[in-house]
């Protein structure tokens, strides 16, 4: 459970206890501290103040943010479009390949990436590519296509922004990346995880006039309808790499940065993902020839 669900929670309790008269504290002859609202035999409690509960309209309030999260966490968005990360599995873990950009667990999301990814609830703004941009984008995705075998690893976050605690689930991964048309860089990802689950993803880059548009699906599909919803914002373009983010607001804030790098012969796809401003998963998949 994340820290504002925790937190959430607690108010909630909180505000269903009932009015609390004087609170007692006292230590006995072994030195132990005790609490109570009467006082023991030779009357030596000290009186500790109790803060008030928290008013109705807080409770109100921290009740439907409390069913927001709940309702996020039960379910997922259906359809072809994919914004979630894969169920829980079990598995081991195996070393991956971090870029020393990558956020930690619980990172708070206007922190990170240089600080150009805000944690506003607004769309995107995308911007146009330059024509150095666009070279270098397709020189990037160019040199990606073909067959590749790697590693897959899935990252969870729980705990307090403090104390962070990581699940994470490796396995086996094949890619088969293509130009399906000249505007089109299609991305096909199966992935065996250690559990003995399996999944397929299919990503998508279009290079639309001087526009990109991303989306990932678990279907292999082409629809061109409503394709503003697919728009991204860029962070950098580089010969060595490709970052943007989308954003999703279905009552919550919810973020995805995406990070597409090249180092020596190593290819590597990120996902990360944030709610309410702070990163609560991410997925990896990182190949060679």
């Amino acid at each position: 459970m994340s820290r504002s669900t925790w937190t959430l929670t607690i108010a909630v309790l909180l505000a269903g206890t009932a009015a609390v008269g004087e609170i007692y504290k006292w230590v006995d002859e072994k030195g132990g501290v005790h609490y109570g609202e009467c006082l023991p035999p030779d009357c030596a409690g000290v009186p500790v103040d109790v803060p008030p509960p928290p008013s109705d309209a807080a409770v109100r309030e921290a009740e439907e943010r409390l069913g927001r999260l709940r309702r996020h966490d039960e379910q997922g968005p259906k359809g072809h479009a994919v914004d979630e990360r894969p169920g829980s599995r079990e598995g081991g873990t195996s070393p991956a390949l971090r870029p020393p950009a990558d956020p930690g667990c619980l990172a708070s999301l206007s922190q990170g990436w240089t600080g150009q990814v805000a944690d506003v609830r607004e769309p995107v703004s995308p911007r146009l590519l330059s024509k150095a941009e666009r070279l270098q984008l397709q020189a990037l995705l160019r040199a990606m296509a073909g067959r590749w075998e790697g590693r897959a690893e899935d990252v969870r976050c729980a705990g307090e922004v403090t104390a962070p605690s990581t699940e994470v689930v490796a396995g086996r991964s094949r890619l088969h990346a293509r130009w399906q048309t000249d505007d089109l860089f299609k991305i096909d990802v199966d992935v065996l995880w250690n559990s003995g689950a399996s999944d397929r993803w299919f990503y998508s880059f279009q290079l639309d006039a001087d526009h990109l548009r991303f989306w990932k699906a678990d279907t292999d599909f082409a629809n061109e309808s409503d394709m503003q919803r697919f728009d991204v914002e860029l962070v950098s373009v580089g010969n060595d790499g490709v970052r943007f983010f989308q954003r999703y607001d279905q009552g919550l804030r919810r973020t995805r940065v995406i990070s597409l790098s090249r180092t020596g012969g190593d290819f590597r796809l990120g996902e990360f993902f944030y709610l309410e401003g702070q990163m609560i998963g991410k997925q990896s998949w990182t190949f060679s020839r």
